[in-house]
C-alpha cells in the first residue's frame, strides 16, 4: 500500500503563498542591496507521516517561502518563481518550483534556495505521526538531573530554567508572604545559592531565563499582578525581563524591560534565543492562547506610557496597605509587531487519558520552533499524573500527547529516594539543546511533608 506523508512544519511566518503572483522580486535602488537571504520559518522543519488509514491533519503540504536581508536592515518578499528550490535527499522530501515541501519518507534532508547566486537551506526531518521521541514512557536513575532540592519556602516550584554551566534557577512562591515570588539559584542536587524577590508580580507558573550578549542573567516573568480575594497575585498585566540581583526585592516599576500586549492579562513567558523567538501564553475565554515573536524586534520596539488594567496590591499579607490603582508605565508595546505565530488550544478536558488540557497547565516552553506544553496534576491519594504535547507555530500537534511515566511511577519513585506517598506534581518545562527537562514538586510523609523540587532529563527532545 502506498503510504501519504503528512506535513507539519515547525513554524509558520511564510509571507507570500506558494503559487502567489503577489509578491514583486526585490528591486535594489542605489541606497539597498540584497546581501543575503533566508526562509522566514524560524528552526528547522519537522515532517510527519501518516498512513491511508490515520486521521488526516488539516494540512497534506506546505509551502517554504524565502525573503531578502536588505543592506539597509530591511525585509522583502521574494517570489517563489525567482527561486531555485533544491532537496539533498528525494527519498525523505521533495519541494517543487513554487516552494511546496512534500515528505516522501522517514530520514532528513536539507532544502536549500538559491537566488540571484546568493542561498540559504533549512533543515528537514520526517518521523512517522504519533511517534514518541523523547522518552518519557520510561523512568531510571538515568533520568535525573537533580532531585530532592528543599528550596527556600515550603511551596511547590512553579517553574525552573537551566543556565548553560547547569545552574538551575527556580522560581517559587513566598508561601504565607503570598505576595512575594521567589527566583534561586543552585546547582544540580544541591541547596540555593542565592536568591531576589519579586513583589506583586503574579503566580509565576512560567519564566525563563536569558544569558545575555552584555555578560548580564535576565529572568523573564509576569509583573504588575493583582490581588484577589485569597490574597494571592494573579492577572498580571506585563511581562518582565530582570536582570538577576542576588538579594533583591523588586516591586513591579522596578523590573526593568516591561513587555505589553494590549490590556490582556495573565500572560507567561518562554525564550528561544538561538531561534530569536519570544512566546507569550496567556488564557482566553475558551482558548489557552500562544503568540510567538522575533525577540530581536520585541527587544528593539520604542518605549512608550501606557495604562495598565485597575490592579489591587498591598494589603492581604503584605505589610503595605492596601489599594488600588491603574499604573501608567513605559513598555515595549508587542502589538506593534507581526508574529511569527499564532494558535489556541481548549483550556479543558473531559477524558484524562486522550484530552489535551484535562489536567492543569504546567508550563510550556518554545525551541526550534515547537511549543512544548505541560499539564498535570499532583495527588498522594489518587496518584499523580503528567503529560505533555508538542504544537508548531500554526497548532498542529508534531508530537502525540504523551504520558510522562515518572509521575506515576510509585515504585520507582520510592526506590529512587524521591517519594513514597506518590505526590508528584508537574511544574515547569525546558529544552535545551537535545534535552527535555521536566520539573515536578514531591512531598514525602518519611520527611515531614516538605515540599522538594526535582527535574527530571530525557534525551532527545527534537
Amino acid at each position: 500500500m502506498k503510504h501519504k506523508m503528512l506535513i507539519i512544519p515547525m513554524l509558520t511566518a511564510a509571507l507570500i503563498a506558494c503559487g502567489s503572483d503577489s509578491a514583486d522580486d526585490p528591486q535594489p535602488d542605489n541606497k539597498s542591496e540584497v546581501k543575503a537571504i533566508a526562509f522566514t520559518h524560524t528552526g528547522d522543519v519537522s515532517l510527519r507521516s501518516t498512513t491511508e488509514h490515520t486521521p488526516a491533519s488539516r494540512f497534506s503540504g506546505r509551502c517554504l517561502s524565502v525573503e531578502a536581508e536588505m543592506s539597509d536592515g530591511s525585509r522583502q518578499a521574494i517570489e517563489p518563481s525567482q527561486v531555485n528550490f533544491v532537496s539533498s535527499n528525494l527519498s525523505v522530501a521533495e519541494i517543487d518550483a513554487a516552494g511546496m515541501v512534500e515528505a516522501v519518507g522517514r530520514g532528513k534532508a536539507l532544502i536549500t534556495a538559491e537566488y540571484g547566486g546568493l542561498t540559504a537551506s533549512t533543515a528537514v526531518e520526517v518521523t512517522p505521526m504519533g511517534e514518541i521521541t523523547t522518552g518519557v514512557g520510561g523512568f531510571t536513575a538515568q533520568n535525573i538531573y537533580s532531585k530532592f532540592v528543599y528550596l527556600i519556602r515550603n511551596t511547590v516550584i512553579q517553574g525552573f530554567d537551566i543556565a548553560a554551566d547547569g545552574t538551575v534557577y527556580y522560581m517559587q512562591l513566598g508561601g504565607t508572604d503570598k505576595h512575594d515570588l521567589y527566583v534561586m539559584r543552585a546547582r544540580p542536587n544541591s541547596s540555593v545559592d542565592d536568591h531576589m524577590i519579586f513583589r506583586y508580580s503574579g503566580h509565576g507558573t512560567n519564566m525563563a531565563v536569558e544569558e545575555a550578549a552584555d555578560g548580564k542573567t535576565y529572568v523573564w516573568t509576569g509583573t504588575y499582578a493583582s490581588r484577589n480575594s485569597s490574597n494571592e497575585y494573579w492577572s498580571n498585566s506585563v511581562v518582565a525581563r530582570t536582570e538577576y540581583q542576588p538579594g533583591k526585592t523588586l516591586l513591579p516599576e522596578q523590573c526593568g524591560d516591561l513587555f505589553y500586549m494590549g490590556g490582556i492579562c495573565e500572560l507567561h513567558p518562554a525564550i528561544d534565543v538561538e531561534n530569536d523567538v519570544l512566546a507569550i501564553n496567556y488564557p482566553g475565554s475558551t482558548l489557552r492562547m500562544f503568540v510567538m515573536y522575533r525577540l530581536s524586534e520585541a527587544l528593539a520596539l520604542p518605549r512608550s506610557y501606557v495604562t495598565l488594567p485597575s490592579r489591587n496590591y498591598g494589603g492581604g499579607t503584605s505589610t503595605d496597605p492596601a489599594a488600588t490603582n491603574s499604573p501608567k508605565v513605559y513598555v515595549r508595546d508587542l502589538t506593534k509587531l507581526t508574529p511569527l505565530g499564532r494558535f489556541g488550544i481548549p483550556k479543558t478536558g473531559a477524558d484524562h487519558t486522550a484530552d489535551i488540557s484535562s489536567y492543569a497547565w504546567q508550563g510550556f516552553d518554545v525551541d526550534s520552533g515547537k511549543i512544548y506544553y505541560f499539564e498535570g496534576e499532583g495527588t498522594a491519594s489518587n496518584g499523580s499524573a503528567a503529560y505533555f504535547t508538542v504544537f508548531d507555530f500554526d497548532g498542529n500537534i508534531v508530537e502525540q500527547r504523551a504520558e510522562v511515566v515518572a509521575a506515576s511511577d510509585r515504585d520507582a519513585l520510592s526506590a529512587l529516594g524521591i517519594t513514597e506517598s506518590g505526590y508528584m506534581e508537574a511544574e515547569g518545562i525546558k529544552v535545551h539543546g537535545d534535552h527535555l527537562y521536566l520539573g515536578f514538586a514531591s512531598r514525602s510523609k518519611a520527611d515531614g511533608d516538605k515540599r522538594r523540587a526535582n527535574i527530571f532529563m530525557y534525551n532527545p527532545a527534537k
